[in-house]
């Protein structure tokens, strides 16, 4: 079995069906929470610059709430240096989640993703050891014509050293019935249909 199989066996054990609709749906709210309370309660400026840092945060709340909901994960935040950073464990997976321009894009440098990447180093060419903890970053970035929706998620593993990523899984691409691709061209175009948005959020 080759090393890319591995890690989506990994995956797919670590995050059920159930659990993926459920993190979708808390990228989908965290976006429109954070787009609709900037502009709604500061001007369009401040509203722009905020925004980002509003979503960081909201998003970080929404996803520490799956840990209390499924007992197959651990939600933690974690410091780094000034800051703080969620860490969603399973028994086999390490995941961070961090904002990037396009898909398959990498997060600023930071000290603890490289860390995290060099404890759980990955060789393309060996198999993961047994019992192995992976680590995988969960990417997502905004939708350029609205800023009140994400345009992609994507689960990426990265080697040590954080250079490169070993294997991507397109998180949305796996929910067809809940993610539909206005333009296959465009990858960065998507959005929640209303009839699918009502049937996401009546999930828990």
């Amino acid at each position: 079995m080759g090393l890319i199989r591995e890690l989506e066996d990994v995956f797919n054990a670590s995050f059920p069906t159930h659990i993926l609709e459920a993190m979708i749906k808390c990228i989908f709210n965290a976006y429109k929470v954070a787009y609709n309370e900037c502009k709604q309660k500061f001007t369009p400026e401040e509203a722009h610059d905020l925004l980002p840092f509003y979503r960081w945060v909201q998003l970080r709340m929404e996803l520490r709430g799956l840990g209390g909901r499924f007992q197959e994960l651990q939600t933690t935040a974690e410091p780094n240096g000034s800051s703080f950073h969620i860490i969603i464990n399973s028994d086999r997976l390490m995941l961070t989640v961090s904002s990037v321009d396009r898909p398959g894009g990498f997060p600023r440098p930071a000290i603890y993703r490289n860390d995290y990447a060099n404890e759980c180093q990955l060789n393309l060419f060996e198999p993961l050891p047994k019992d192995s903890k992976v680590y995988a970053v969960l990417i997502h970035g905004p939708d350029k014509k609205d800023r009140s929706t994400p345009a992609f998620s994507e689960i990426v593993f990265p080697e040590k050293g954080f250079e490169s990523y070993i294997h991507k899984i397109n998180l949305f691409s796996r929910f067809d019935s809940l993610i539909n691709p206005v333009d296959k061209a465009k990858p960065e175009l998507r959005e929640l249909q209303p009839q699918v948005l009502k049937k996401v959020q009546g999930k828990s």
